[in-house]
């Protein structure tokens, strides 16, 4: 069986930003969306434990022992670093490995809108970033910081683990069962005399209101939240306990993401909408605008699509809904009247970026599903 090493330096030249180990099958990486099996043995009880011991320090495998999981972040020299969860199945020990990098993309890399750009310049307020796993909140939130990170700007971050090392930020590394929680940091932070503070994620009730308070007092906050879209998220904070009227003093905006796969440019093959894509794009009949299919070709593995990108919801909050959030308006509610003040919605990015012929309509069904 291969080094975790030679199995994770495999993964990166493929692509992939996820690795998963388990006993009884051969290890698998993630690469654009799809998950692929490596051309390795199937992995045996002792060679995941291997890797446990390899790559964790005494204290680490204790509180592995005694909790039956654990998540922590790893580096390999000039390869990447990784943000590692260990946990235990049928007995033995599996781990996933999610490739987090050390350079931090540019908005334009990401295709994050201006829009969104402009509100991380705020000089007070909340911003959440809202997604499932796997969505590129985390990415998002360190293009923010690196953005916004010059000299004279304090940046404090709480994060479980430590993602990315930006230079210029002081980072903490929160533990919540080692008594660190993101609350009890926060009160720390609060004294450090911060600009802007980054909470890796809000978990629970304690951390939202500190979060809403922080902002409220003259700084900008900046977290991620696990919703499906930017009006839920209004929801999930006034569900987690926190006042509406605190939190429409204290929210500026919310930006929910998806990532869908680019089409490789070597390959896509366009076509003629069928009348169940013009549907779909909101095309009329005499519209005779060509969209892009995937086909696959040996840049891409023959998989049609190389790389992803980000569709963002930006729900920027007026007056109006500040009035509507202190209310506790409904999430449709919440979304109607962002829809008037301007937000693309999810599927309306997705549909875009299959007529731009960046992606596919499969990815918009994937996105459309959801919104």
């Amino acid at each position: 069986m291969p080094t975790i090493e030679e199995i994770l330096r495999a993964a990166k030249e493929a692509g992939a930003s996820d690795v998963h180990l388990t006993v009884g099958i051969p290890p698998k990486m993630r690469v654009n969306g799809n998950l692929i099996t490596m051309d390795y043995p199937r992995m045996l009880p002792a060679d995941t434990l291997e890797v446990l011991v390899n790559i964790m320090t005494e204290v680490q495998r204790e509180r592995f022992e005694e909790r039956g999981e654990y998540d922590m972040s790893f580096s390999i020299p000039n390869c990447g670093r990784y943000r590692v969860n260990a946990y235990k199945q049928r007995g033995s020990v599996a781990l996933a490995f999610r490739l987090v990098g050390t350079v931090v993309p540019s908005p334009e890399e990401l295709g994050v809108p201006e829009s969104v750009v402009e509100l991380y310049q705020r000089k007070r307020g909340l911003v959440l970033v809202t997604g499932p796993t796997g969505s590129g909140k985390s990415t998002t939130l360190y293009t923010a910081l690196s953005e916004l990170n010059t000299e004279d700007i304090n940046i404090i971050t709480v994060e479980d683990p430590v993602e990315a090392n930006l230079d210029g930020v002081n980072q903490v590394q929160g533990n919540a069962k080692a008594d660190m929680t993101f609350a009890s940091a926060l009160r720390s932070i609060l004294r450090q005399d911060p600009d802007i503070i980054m909470i890796g994620e809000i978990r629970d009730e304690e951390t939202a209101e500190i979060a809403v308070q922080a902002s409220i007092t003259g700084h900008l906050v900046v977290s991620t939240l696990h919703t499906n879209s930017a009006a839920g998220t209004i929801t999930r904070m006034l569900n987690m306990g926190v006042e509406g009227y605190l939190l429409a003093d204290s929210i500026i905006g919310v930006i929910a993401q998806r990532l869908v796969r680019r089409l490789c440019p070597n390959c896509k093959q366009p076509h003629k909408p069928t009348e169940y894509e013009r549907r779909l794009l909101n095309l009329d009949d005499l519209d005779e605008t060509m969209i892009f299919e995937a086909k696959g070709c040996p840049m891409c593995a023959n998989t049609g699509y190389k790389g992803r990108i980000g569709v963002y919801e930006m729900m920027e909050i007026n007056t109006e809904m500040k009035d509507a959030i202190a209310k506790d308006a409904s999430t449709a509610e919440i979304k109607h009247l962002a829809v008037e003040n301007g937000m693309e919605t999810l599927a309306a990015g997705a549909r875009r970026k299959v007529l731009e012929g960046i992606t596919s309509v499969s990815e918009l069904v994937g996105v459309s599903a959801e919104d």
